[in-house]
């Protein structure tokens, strides 16, 4: 037999195997998921970002027909439970819901286990959360030109897992970090009023490792644009102070991004260093 009679014979036999093996794994990818989706966040249960988690999955499971199992793994500024999804395997079994320490920890920690950059392609934003300025009731402080002059002492928290606080009187509001006025929180003025042009958020959104198929990443995709218009995920967020969107990976991919620029560049002009 000639040499290319003898390749000829190979590729005849090897070009169905291909073709079958290629079949076969785009199959799997469109019957994505057959088996229930491990959701990991980076931070301790009952917190805000846990709390936006467990309702976006809640629905997202419902619509993807499998379980989503939410596994806290917080410490270390999150890059505990990072770093377990970036060695996960690509496949979109294993996913991360991060949270505004993923654009500021790369800057701060020196040496990790993995790379922002490299190691996780985004999904979906899920949610912008303003900061609220509180202080103990028993401080006169009413307005943020009281905290500005000095006279007291004063903490952001999270506009999310704040509103049980400050509706049941434990902290006083005296701002909030966003626009306008908060749904659950109407009494409450953002800080523009008096710092025009001031506007931060916390946000939370979800990442895959690197390489998980794109048709997987689709699918999560479409489902999470799907779960925060849910009516009864709308309400509860609305309760929460918590604003979300529709977005797609490369427009979450582009607001990460900005993150990361923006918080490299407080972490170097303000010197900030860890321990």
């Amino acid at each position: 037999m000639s040499y290319f009679s003898r390749r000829s014979v190979l590729g005849a036999f090897a070009a169905p195997v291909a073709a079958a093996v290629l079949t076969g794994a785009a199959r799997a990818q469109g019957d994505y998921p057959t088996r229930p989706v491990r959701w990991i966040v980076g931070f301790a249960a009952g917190g805000g970002n846990d709390v936006i988690a467990r309702i976006v999955a809640d629905k997202m499971g419902a619509s993807l027909g499998q379980s989503i199992v939410i596994e806290n793994r917080g410490g270390a500024g999150g890059t505990i439970g990072e770093e377990a999804v970036a060695k996960s395997a690509p496949d979109g079994y294993t996913i991360l819901h991060d949270a505004t320490a993923f654009s500021v920890n790369g800057s701060l920690y020196s040496s990790l286990a993995f790379d922002y950059r490299k190691d996780f392609d985004p999904v979906f934003l899920v949610a912008l959360v303003p900061n609220i300025l509180v202080v103990t009731p028993s401080v006169p402080a009413n307005t943020l030109a009281d905290v500005m002059a000095g006279q007291v002492k004063f903490f952001f928290a999270n506009g999310s897992s704040a509103v049980g606080l400050i509706k049941g009187g434990k902290v006083k509001a005296i701002a909030h970090t966003g626009k306008g006025r908060l749904a659950s929180l109407p009494d409450i003025p953002p800080m523009s009023d008096t710092l025009p042009g001031f506007e931060g958020y916390d946000w939370n959104g979800v990442f895959v490792p690197h390489g998980t198929p794109e048709p997987i990443v689709k699918k999560l995709n479409t489902a999470l644009n799907a779960a925060i218009v849910a009516p009864q995920v709308t309400a509860r967020f609305a309760e929460l102070n918590i604003e979300s969107r529709q977005n797609s990976p490369q427009e979450f991919r582009a607001y990460v991004e900005d993150q990361m620029a923006l918080w490299s560049r407080v972490v170097k002009e303000a010197n900030i260093k860890l321990g």
